[in-house]
């Protein structure tokens, strides 16, 4: 049997579970360790063939700061207080009673505008009247033997009557913050126009005629001239009621309902005179017309704080008592008997009939203080179914209506 060779080096054993630790090889030969005492003893590190650091080198320290020396605190006068004053406690004191505000005034526990009770108003009233239209009085026509050439013409006129002053005044109180009581008068305008037409007095050539008078028929005209004279007279009052109606900051909205008296009085005189027989005539008439009636309206009020604007509407359907006089006894045929055939005629008629009436009112207010307010307005009115002075001749009629428009300007008291 071969003798078996010993295992190698670094060869594991034959029992796999068993570890051994390599034989030293001769390529890897032990380290020579000097013995003690023969060399210095070296730094453990060089066994591990690692150079050793050097030493680290500071820098040397900084001298400290010196000391930072601060000055002492300035001293400043401490305040001196006085001694608490003593506060008696508080006593209870029970609210006063609450007392309701009267009206038009403000209540610190209510929030109540200032609003007037009496308002007083007064203005100068300037009007202009004009008729619905003309009534034919005569024409002069050539007299030279040919036919009648018409030279003039004599009506009663459109937009006979010029502005007038008149007056109109208002008082109103308020009952109560939605309803109010009013009493206005408005008048005192006194009219009075005249028109002539002239004829030819000493040749003769032109002479003056109307279809309303008889002296002119019987002489074969008037030589010198045929005219007219046409005065008036208006007076108004009435009592209204005004209530709140709607509206907002700036704007509102108000009703009226009340009673109106309305009076226009004519007083017209035709008249014609001739030179070359001394006759003459005049034909007068009055009418009085007396309007009564109820009346409706509204209101619409802009306001920008001291300054408003109102546009106010009223209408209202009345009866009117007319009456009419007529005459023409002033003339030379009923005094002197000349000339021969004149009629004189004297009568007076009267009659109920209906009437309207249509007013419109744009108002300007600006307030000057508390109680005062400067008020300027357009004022317009419509009355129709009158007895009017040239409507007469001839018949009793009361289909007449009339127009009044003009401006107005016053003073308005609120307190």
């Amino acid at each position: 049997m071969a003798a078996q060779s010993p295992p190698a080096v670094g060869v594991p054993a034959a029992n796999p579970g068993q570890s051994f630790a390599p034989y030293p090889t001769q390529q890897s030969a032990a380290p020579q360790v000097p013995y003690p005492g023969t060399l210095p003893p070296a730094a453990p590190l060089a066994y591990q063939g690692v150079v050793p650091a050097q030493a680290a080198v500071y820098p040397p320290p900084v001298a400290a700061a010196p000391e930072q020396v601060y000055p002492p605190p300035t001293a400043y006068p401490q305040p001196t207080y006085p001694p608490p004053v003593a506060v008696p406690a508080p006593v209870y004191q029970p609210p006063p009673a609450y007392v309701a505000p009267q009206q038009g005034t403000a209540d610190a526990n209510v929030c109540i505008p200032y609003s007037p009770r009496w308002v007083f108003g007064a203005e100068a009233l300037w009007l202009e009247r004009t008729d619905d239209r003309d009534v034919l009085l005569g024409n002069t026509v050539m007299n030279n033997g040919g036919p009648p050439f018409i030279v003039n013409q004599l009506t009663s006129g459109d937009e006979l009557f010029p502005m007038e002053t008149g007056i109109k005044l208002s008082l109103g109180y308020r009952m109560n913050d939605r309803n109010a009581i009013e009493v206005i008068y408005w008048g005192l305008q006194h009219w009075s126009v005249s028109r002539e037409i002239q004829g030819d007095p000493i040749g003769e050539s032109v002479l003056a005629f109307s279809p309303w008078t008889q002296t002119d028929t019987l002489i074969g005209g008037f030589d010198t001239t045929l005219g007219y004279t046409y005065s008036s007279q208006v007076n108004n009052a009435e009592v209204n009621e005004r209530f709140a109606g709607t509206g907002g900051l700036t704007w509102s909205i108000a009703g009226l309902w009340g009673i109106r008296y309305l009076q226009v009085s004519d007083r017209f005189n035709l008249h014609g005179t001739d030179t070359a027989t001394a006759d003459f005539e005049n034909i007068d008439v009055k009418t009085t017309n007396s309007l009564l009636g109820p009346q409706v309206g509204v209101e619409f009020v802009r306001d920008w704080g001291k300054f408003q604007l109102n546009t106010e509407l009223k209408a209202g359907l009345f009866g009117n008592l007319a009456s009419e006089n007529y005459s023409n006894l002033n003339s030379s045929g009923a005094l002197f008997g000349s000339p021969a055939g004149f009629v004189p005629v004297s009568a007076s008629h009267s009659g109920t009939t209906a009437a309207g009436v249509f007013e419109f009112n744009l108002i300007a207010r600006y307030q000057i203080s508390q109680h005062f307010w400067i008020r300027g307005a357009w004022n317009d009115y419509w009355i129709a179914g009158l007895a009017l002075g040239p409507r007469q001749l001839g018949h009793f009629n009361t289909d007449g209506a009339i127009s009044l428009d003009g401006p107005s300007i016053g003073l308005e008291a609120a307190w």
